[in-house]
């Protein structure tokens, strides 16, 4: 009797324990994950300002759709703003496309690296994803000159941020600034 009821407690105890067990694993994963994602635009954004400094040209990382940073990111080689360039004389250095299963657990907020001296091409993307800020009249983009130094179009320099959260958990987000 002593081990029928034993066994039963710990039956009982062990139920109870799975769910809470299930919703941490998933709070585990949705914070490795905006944290996966936050590390890989700040190396980005890193590797483009090495460029900057080693090719000695302006250097930009921005969507690869419109303005959408969760399409995916490229850097270029971008002396004159040119963000429609596309032709093979100037190729991407880098380019990072985040998968739809992704895009869709993750949320954007914050200013976005928005340059307001730059209208945005607001071309349509064939996956359109979730942003707090999708239709803006700005350009977002990150360009490092010469110097290593974050610039804006019209040769000033900005300090910004990105906002990275998880759709199913609000509470986890992961803040990339940009400091001038």
């Amino acid at each position: 009797i002593e081990l029928s009821i034993s066994t039963m407690l710990l039956c009982s105890l062990i139920l109870l324990c799975v769910p809470s067990i299930k919703q941490w694993l998933e709070f585990t994963q949705a914070t490795q994950l905006v944290t996966k994602h936050a590390n890989e635009f700040i190396f980005d954004a890193h590797l483009a300002r090495e460029f900057a400094i080693q090719r000695k040209y302006k250097v930009s990382l921005y969507p690869l759709c419109g303005n959408d940073w969760l399409s995916g990111w490229q850097i270029r080689v971008n002396p004159d703003f040119d963000f429609l360039d596309t032709s093979d004389q100037n190729p991407p250095l880098l380019v990072r496309r985040l998968d739809n299963s992704i895009q869709h657990r993750l949320l954007l907020s914050g200013p976005q690296f928005a340059d307001m001296s730059l209208q945005s091409n607001q071309e349509n993307c064939s996956n359109h994803l979730r942003t707090s800020q999708t239709r803006q009249s700005t350009k977002k983009h990150i360009t490092f000159n010469e110097g290593g130094f974050a610039q804006m179009h019209r040769g000033g320099m900005f300090a910004n941020r990105l906002i990275l959260t998880h759709s199913s958990f609000p509470s986890i987000s992961r803040h990339i600034i940009l400091g001038a």
